[in-house]
């Protein structure tokens, strides 16, 4: 084990020394690092205040902590990538914390059986931008595969934490009713379920929540002139 990874991986290094260096996927460095493109088998990560600002010629500043928390994150995802692939789960993108079923696992095809019956169209959009206006037209019948939540216009689902906390069958209960079962619609699959919440534009981690659940669902976003 032990030639095997001196052969495999390189013992050298700090972990700002492979900043932007990782690929998910990827057996091997995008270039060099210290003389080789071997992955690092250990990365040091130096103390509990890395990333909490420095003391510069005796005054402390915080500048530079957004920069070392995504390189941070950067290299973290990379490494904890490693060990998600044998359980069958990835990371959706370098940077981003959101895992989902890698495809071809056996947990990819039970998610897929799971969100059957999940949305397959996203709206978000600036205020006053005509939202309301699209998810009145699209439930009042204008095409007849159209399935548009049930109840109030907006679900802020993936946007806000308090409805995400929920869960995805209470998510799905908004097409289904109450006591809607996962993966379960029976007479309904080929309906085409949509929903439309204004912010799922610029709540930063809806994109995020949204891809980890349903990674293949189109999204459309309203915007207006002037802005």
């Amino acid at each position: 084990p032990h030639t095997r990874l001196e052969k495999g991986f390189t013992m050298n290094g700090h972990w700002p020394d492979y900043v932007g260096q990782f690929e998910l996927g990827q057996p091997r460095l995008r270039t060099p690092v210290w003389g080789t493109n071997r992955l690092p088998v250990i990365v040091h990560y130096s103390g509990c205040q890395m990333c909490r600002g420095h003391s510069y010629n005796g005054t402390w500043t915080e500048a530079g902590i957004p920069e070392c928390m995504a390189a941070f994150t950067h290299n973290f995802v990379f490494a904890d990538d490693q060990a998600l692939q044998r359980l069958g789960l990835r990371h959706t993108r370098s940077g981003m914390t959101a895992v989902r079923p890698a495809e071809g696992s056996p947990l990819h095809a039970r998610h897929t059986k799971l969100t059957r019956c999940m949305p397959r169209f996203l709206v978000g959009g600036t205020q006053k931008g005509g939202t309301s206006t699209l998810h009145f037209v699209l439930k009042s019948g204008w095409h007849p595969q159209l399935a548009i939540n049930r109840g109030d216009k907006e679900i802020h689902y993936f946007a806000f934490d308090d409805a995400h906390a929920q869960g995805p069958a209470r998510y799905q209960a908004r097409w289904d009713g109450d006591g809607a079962v996962l993966g379960e619609c029976a007479g309904r699959e080929a309906e085409l379920r949509g929903e439309v919440s204004a912010s799922y534009l610029d709540y930063p981690r809806a994109a995020e929540r949204a891809f980890a659940l349903l990674p293949f669902a189109k999204l459309v976003f309203m915007l207006r002139e002037p802005a």
